[in-house]
C-alpha cells in the first residue's frame, strides 16, 4: 500500500575507495532510516558465493545488484548503493535509472544523490 501520494525518495550512491567509511555510514544510515535498502556488492558476493571476491562472477553480480535495485524501486524504498562506484559510467547508469523511473506513472519519485568518500 502506498503511504503518500507523490512522495520523494532517495537513491543514494556511495563512492570511495575500500576502507573509506562507506559501509559504516551505510549501515548507520539504514538503521536510522528503516525505509531504506542497502545494496552492497560485498554482501551479495558473500551471500551468493560464500567468498568476498568471486572471480568470474562480475556479470552475474551486476545482474543481482540491478535486480535488487529494481525490486526496491517497485516497493517504494529508499536505495543506498554501497560499493566503490569509482567508474563514472556506473554513476551515469544509476542517474539514468532514476531519471527513467521518475518518468513512469508511479506515485513515488526519486532524488539521485552521490555521497563521495574519495577524500575520506
Amino acid at each position: 500500500m502506498k503511504e503518500e501520494k507523490n512522495k520523494r525518495l532517495k537513491f543514494i550512491m556511495l563512492k570511495g575507495l575500500p576502507g573509506s567509511g562507506k559501509s559504516t555510514f551505510a549501515r548507520e544510515y539504514v538503521l536510522a532510516n528503516p525505509n531504506t535498502v542497502r545494496i552492497s556488492n560485498d554482501d551479495i558476493q558473500m551471500m551468493a558465493f560464500c567468498v568476498p571476491f568471486a572471480k568470474g562472477k562480475t556479470i552475474m553480480l551486476a545482474d543481482m545488484r540491478e535486480a535488487i535495485i529494481n525490486v526496491a524501486l517497485l516497493h517504494d524504498q529508499n536505495i543506498l548503493v554501497d560499493t566503490t562506484n569509482l567508474n563514472p559510467e556506473r554513476e551515469e547508469a544509476y542517474r539514468l535509472t532514476v531519471e527513467e523511473w521518475n518518468k513512469t506513472l508511479t506515485q513515488s519519485k526519486y532524488d539521485f544523490i552521490v555521497k563521495d568518500f574519495t577524500n575520506a
